[in-house]
């Protein structure tokens, strides 16, 4: 959307985001996650109080993503009288809060199934709560010629439908919403576009429901009759301008609904008005008619959609309305980007920007029909020089040369890892595409946070997790061995005691990556979804591992490890989860078996594992932490605990093949567990979306916690914005961050000659927010170089922070009759 500040670009995919960019596309600043000094003026957002203080804003949604209540992917509200509770739907992750943006002065909606209105500087509208009323419209009118009578007909109909264009009046006062048009939508083996003739009008503030403001159920072609009403806009006069697709037309009308004029433009798919002169600028692009095929992936009728009759992408520039509304010129830009059609050319957006002088177009253009990677222009800034139409400026092609990988995670799954023997390098892991449900990765983004690059680096085969050890060797997870690599060469470091094997990795499907293995260090395991591992300072491997069989599969020959029969051991209250049994195994640097189930009756999820130098077991398990019987209001958060191996236990109060005879006199540490033998507990850390018992089980996008060298944990609190740093006896040391966007925070010290933010991929102007700067939306994971640098990864904003470690005070002191090593690292 083009606004009197520069061009609003909204994105989402579970996390949603708002960014302003000046005139030439250039950055300026995150309108949405709100700055940390204007989020008390936005009404409506629920707060939190917690027990140690701190007041905190709630993303209530069962992601616990966003602060937008708008879109789908906030459909289930889990939020309410003070705790989590309620349902939720694994679908909705993925979605965003919006599918149009709509601009006046300083007032913004971004509109999805409801709409969310906020100044386009972050801050709230007076008299007006962020979350507005509910716009989607029913799927009441099912297209003529495939008859969807009821959403009943199948499951994978959507029963609302969603605009995608909008406009606000001039002086603020409504809102008007029309481009109705949903798909695809599935019933019998077949997929369709529902679309709804008609413009709604609501207005801006309060929370009454849209009302019809000019329609034609039948796609008619009179005045104030419709056949696919695509756009809509309004000049300075408060008039309503409606792109008629079908019709070739630009309907007008009065503030009032009254008909005034139809101006003649072929296929006109988005439709804007000079900001001063009211001048008329039609884009026309093909949208589509219909689809059908079978609706499988893969099929060609499921990418096949018939369009309308129009391929090309073209700008048409018309006189105002009061001057005639004659046609000016008409420029061809198919031929500027390259414009491509999709399976279904809704995805397509474009804007004027006519407070540039000569007029600027800011296009969009998704990936073609059948691209299985993102390709094509994205995001393009199209200026005129000397009368013809240039690429003044490709944000795709600028974000690749940046950042390397422009696609956000699958299923929001990042973590983060230091090699101790590097300085200022942490590798970002994300799932590869063709492994099991995403949850595998074969290559690593190499990130220097003394320069901002970053380069790919590819792994010898698909991974479940890694971890490096303090000599700076690679100890890469398969779901049931280790395989050591030294990352300079990734050349294997063959274990003492191992195993060989060819064709290992940890994917199942053909985009895995897969290497022969002289020798790799075995443990019972399999099943996916592990806990992680880690290798202590003195060089032992603690790995989590699935054991992917029930109780009823004990006696299964074909489970068989290091030569025997592997059998988990069975004892009363031991619980058994859908994908088999946690287990932890400990392993030495030779790749000899220490421990093996080294903390029995683990839930059948772990999201972090380390040990210590003494071989002291640290996990962060899914259930939420319970004090004298009470459960901590997010109950989709999990507990940090300590453990000595083979002197720990857990048990389950029910859903155990061998029933508890009797249940411990004393409460539950765990919601779903009594623990015996933990050295202490935390709670409230990251995200366990299986802790809702009504919930959808999904818990895809799982945190990472981590322990450094000195014991001390590491904890994302994405709830509280924050990560929490604990003592190897579970104390809270400190707490890293606090809320805030992009632009929240100032760095401490540049490692740039110039001292500018930007040479980091930092923001051009940061703000201030106190104490150590950090701004945080939602850390998932983190990586820690001992006393040196914590990284964490804060999806919410869309970045990986690295954040200096120190004491309160320090001093070096020289060593006599020392060498001097120089620049290298221990």
């Amino acid at each position: 959307a083009a606004s009197q500040d520069g061009i609003l670009v909204f994105t989402g995919r579970g996390f949603d985001h708002v960014r302003l960019f000046d005139r030439d596309g250039n950055y300026a600043r995150t309108v949405y996650p709100f700055p940390s000094d204007k989020l008390d003026s936005v009404s409506g957002i629920t707060w939190h109080e917690l027990p140690d203080g701190p007041r905190i804003p709630i993303k209530p949604n069962y992601y616990q993503s966003t602060l937008l209540m708008s879109g789908h992917n906030a459909e289930n509200i889990r939020y309410r009288e003070g705790r989590y509770r309620g349902g939720g739907n694994q679908n909705t992750f993925f979605g965003a809060a919006g599918e149009a943006l709509a601009v006046s002065g300083n007032r913004l909606a971004v509109i999805g199934h409801r709409f969310s209105r906020f100044t386009t500087d972050g801050g709230g509208i007076e008299g007006a709560v962020a979350h507005g009323p509910e716009v989607a419209l029913p799927l009441d009118k099912p297209w003529t010629g495939h008859h969807l009578e009821t959403p009943a007909q199948g499951s994978a109909l959507r029963t609302r439908s969603r605009p995608k264009r909008a406009a606000i009046s001039p002086d603020g006062r409504w809102l008007y919403l029309t481009a109705y048009h949903e798909g695809p939508v599935g019933s019998r083996g077949r997929v369709f576009w529902h679309r709804q003739y008609r413009v709604m009008r609501m207005p801006f503030a309060g929370d009454e429901p849209p009302t019809v403001f000019a329609a034609d159920y039948d796609g008619g072609d009179g005045p104030g009759r419709f056949n696919m009403s695509a756009d809509v806009a309004c000049d300075s006069k408060g008039r309503v301008y409606v792109a008629d697709h079908m019709n070739d037309r630009i309907q007008v009308f009065d503030a009032d609904g009254t008909f005034v004029k139809s101006v003649a433009a072929k296929r006109p798919a988005r439709v804007a008005l000079h900001h001063e002169t009211d001048e008329i600028f039609v884009f026309s692009w093909g949208l589509p008619l219909h689809m059908q095929g079978d609706g499988r992936r893969g099929r060609p009728g499921h990418v096949n959609s018939k369009l309308s009759a129009y391929n090309r992408f073209q700008l048409t520039h018309f006189s105002s309305l009061d001057d005639g509304a004659r046609e000016q010129v008409s420029w061809d830009l198919q031929s500027v980007i390259g414009w491509q059609d999709t399976r279904a050319n809704l995805e397509h957006d474009a804007v004027v920007d006519t407070r540039s002088d000569p007029i600027r177009v800011w296009a969009y253009a998704p990936s073609p029909v059948g691209a299985r990677r993102p390709s094509g222009r994205g995001l393009v800034l199209l200026a005129q020089e000397n009368g013809e139409w240039t690429v003044k400026r490709d944000l795709r092609d600028e974000a690749a040369r940046a950042i390397v990988r422009l696609n956000p995670p699958d299923r929001f799954r990042q973590r983060l890892y230091v090699n101790p023997a590097e300085d200022g390098i942490v590798y970002v892991a994300e799932p590869s595409g063709g492994t099991d449900v995403g949850m595998g990765f074969k290559n690593l983004l190499r990130m220097d946070a003394k320069t901002g690059r970053s380069r790919m680096v590819e792994l010898p085969m698909t991974v479940e997790d890694m971890a490096f050890s303090p000599d700076g060797f690679a100890y890469l997870k398969l779901r049931d061995m280790v395989v050591r690599y030294d990352p300079a060469t990734w050349r294997e470091v063959p274990f003492d005691y191992g195993e060989e094997r060819r064709n290992a990795g940890a994917g199942v499907h053909s985009g895995s990556r897969s290497a022969n293995v002289i020798s790799g260090a075995v443990f019972p395991g399999g099943g996916r979804h592990h806990g992680g591992i880690h290798v202590s300072a003195g060089g032992h491997i603690a790995v989590s591992a699935v054991y992917g069989v029930g109780p009823e599969s004990r006696r299964s020959e074909a489970q068989v490890h290091d030569g025997a029969v592997y059998r988990t051991r069975l004892y009363p209250g031991r619980r058994f989860g859908g994908h088999g049994v946690i287990q932890v195994h400990v392993l030495d640097r030779h790749g000899r078996q220490l421990r093996v189930d080294a903390v029995p009756g683990l839930t059948q999820h772990a999201y972090g594992t380390g040990i210590d130098a003494r071989g002291d077991i640290y996990l962060l398990e899914a259930p939420a932490r319970m004090i004298a019987g009470e459960l901590y209001f997010n109950d989709l958060t999990g507990t940090v605990m300590k453990f000595t191996p083979g002197q720990a236990r857990m048990l389950a109060p029910s859903g155990a093949p061998v029933p508890l005879t009797a249940e411990p006199a004393r409460p539950r540490e765990l919601q779903s567990a009594w623990v015996e033998g933990a050295h202490w507990f935390y709670g409230g850390v990251g995200w366990s979306g299986f802790n809702a018992a009504d919930g959808p089980q999904c818990h895809c996008p799982n945190p990472r916690f981590k322990i450094d060298y000195f014991a001390r944990s590491f904890t994302p609190e994405h709830h509280r914005f924050n990560v929490g740093v604990l003592d190897a006896n579970g104390n809270l040391i400190l707490r890293v961050g606090r809320y805030g966007n992009v632009d929240d925070g100032v760095p401490t010290e540049h490692e740039d000659a110039a001292g500018d933010p930007r040479a980091l991929g930092g923001p051009p102007n940061p703000r201030s927010i106190g104490g150590d700067e950090v701004g945080l939306f939602s850390p998932r994971a983190v990586a820690i170089d001992t006393d040196r640098r914590l990284f964490i990864s804060d999806l919410g904003n869309a970045r990986v922070l690295s954040v200096k470690l120190g004491y309160h005070a320090e001093e070096s002191l020289p060593l006599r009759n020392v060498p001097d090593a120089g620049a290298k690292r221990p």
